[in-house]
């Protein structure tokens, strides 16, 4: 599940992930990559990229740590 936001002056991308895959965080930057290459105007400057936040939430993943983030 994906979210993105556009303000105006940045793009923020919100990543929803089920369960950690080892493949995750490629995967996560590479579509990041995506949304920047998107965001660049034919003929336009690279100085004036606009600023791109990446969020992700992977549920599950304190699994994948090696510890329990709920005490009990």
């Amino acid at each position: 599940m994906d979210l993105i936001i556009e303000t105006g002056k940045e793009i923020v991308n919100v990543e929803v992930n089920y369960d950690y895959k080892e493949k995750l965080p490629n995967r996560n930057l590479l579509h990041m990559c995506k949304l920047i290459l998107a965001s660049i105007k034919k003929n336009n400057s690279y100085v004036n990229i606009v600023k791109h936040i990446q969020l992700n939430i992977t549920w599950n993943l304190s699994k994948y740590l090696g510890y329990d983030m709920v005490e009990g």
